[in-house]
C-alpha cells in the first residue's frame, strides 16, 4: 500500500577512514523473516502518539531539551525501520545537529536489546503498537473477505421461481429491520458489525468499511479535532482516496492539527474535518517542499 523509502544516509565513515553502513535499506523480504522487522513499520506511516503520556512521563521530565529531541527523532527511525543501531558511533550519526556518544549512551537506556540480532535496539512501546496496527488490518481484512462472500451467496440464492398455478397462499415473511440512519441534524453515527466486518455509518447513511474505513479512522487521529465526524465520514466517502492520495491527505492533516494551537491562542476559528476535506486543504500545501516544511 505504501511506498518503502530510502535511507536518508546509509553509510559514513569512521576514524580509520573506512565506510561504516549505518541502516539498511529495508528490503520486504528479508523483514518477513524478522518478527520485529520493518514490514510491520512500512505498514503504516505513522503511529499514535499521546501527548498528555508523553508530559507525565518522570523519565521525559528529567531530560534536557537536547536530549528529549534527539529521542523523539530516534523513536521516528525505530518506527520507520524497525530498529535503530546499537553501536553509539551510529546513533550519533542517526541523531546528527552536532549530537554526542555522550548523548547517544544516554538516549540508548531508552531502548531494549533486539531478540536476535544484537547490533540492534528496539523500542517495547511501538512493538505494541506495530501488533495493534497489524491486528487491525488483518481483522478488517477478513471481515471484508466475508462480506463479499456473503454478499455472493446471497445473490446465487435470489432466482425468480415462476408463479404456481393455482397460486399458493404467500409464505410469511418477517419485517425487516430498516438501516440505522442518524435523524435530522444530529451528529449521531454508528459502528456497528456486519457479518464481523467493522462499518462506520456516516450521518447521510453511507457506510465506510474495510481499508477506506481503516484510512479514514487514521485520519481523524492525525487532524485531531474531535468535532462533527459523521459529517466529516461523508465528505472521506464521497473522496475515497487510494493510497497515494491518502498518504498526503494524512500528512496534511497533521500540519493543520500542529498550527491549530497557535490559531486557537489568536481567537481565531478553526476548520473542522468536513469543511477541511470538502475545501480540499489538504492541497494548500503543494507549493512548500517537505525539507522547508521539516528542517532537518
Amino acid at each position: 500500500m505504501y511506498k518503502m523509502w530510502s535511507c536518508m544516509a546509509t553509510k559514513g565513515r569512521n576514524k580509520k577512514g573506512k565506510d561504516m553502513p549505518f541502516l539498511q535499506k529495508p528490503v520486504l523480504r528479508q523483514a518477513k523473516k524478522d518478527k520485529i522487522g520493518s514490514a510491520m513499520s512500512m505498514a503504516s506511516p505513522s503511529f499514535q502518539f499521546y501527548p498528555g503520556d508523553w508530559l507525565k512521563s518522570q523519565r521525559i521530565a528529567l531530560m534536557s531539551l537536547e536530549e528529549e529531541g534527539a529521542y523523539i527523532r530516534l523513536l521516528c527511525y525505530c518506527w520507520q525501520y524497525g530498529s535503530i543501531p546499537s553501536d553509539v558511533d551510529r546513533l550519533t550519526f542517526l541523531i546528527g545537529k552536532g549530537g554526542s556518544t555522550t548523548l547517544s549512551t544516554t538516549l540508548s537506556t531508552m531502548f531494549q536489546p533486539h531478540p536476535s540480532d544484537s547490533s540492534k535496539l528496539v523500542h517495547d512501546r511501538l512493538d505494541e503498537e506495530r501488533k495493534k496496527q497489524a491486528a487491525w488490518r488483518e481483522k478488517s481484512s477478513l471481515g471484508g473477505k466475508k462480506s463479499a462472500e456473503a454478499r455472493k451467496k446471497r445473490k446465487k440464492a435470489t432466482k425468480v421461481q415462476p408463479p404456481l398455478v393455482p397460486p399458493l397462499t404467500p409464505p410469511l415473511v418477517p419485517p425487516l429491520t430498516p438501516p440505522l440512519v442518524p435523524k435530522g441534524n444530529s451528529s449521531v453515527f454508528s459502528l456497528q458489525s456486519s457479518d464481523k466486518e467493522d462499518i462506520y455509518t456516516a450521518k447521510s447513511g453511507k457506510e465506510l468499511r474495510g481499508q477506506n474505513l481503516v484510512n479514514f479512522l487514521e485520519f481523524w487521529e492525525a487532524f485531531d479535532y474531535k468535532r462533527g465526524k459523521a459529517e466529516a465520514a461523508d465528505s472521506w466517502y464521497k473522496i475515497s482516496p487510494d493510497a497515494d492520495l491518502f498518504k498526503k491527505i494524512l500528512s496534511e492533516a497533521k500540519e493543520e492539527a500542529l498550527k491549530r494551537p497557535k490559531l486557537l491562542a489568536n481567537n481565531g476559528t478553526p476548520k473542522m474535518a468536513q469543511g477541511w476535506l470538502n475545501g480540499r486543504r489538504w492541497e494548500d500545501g503543494d507549493g512548500r517542499t517537505r525539507q522547508t516544511r521539516y528542517a532537518g
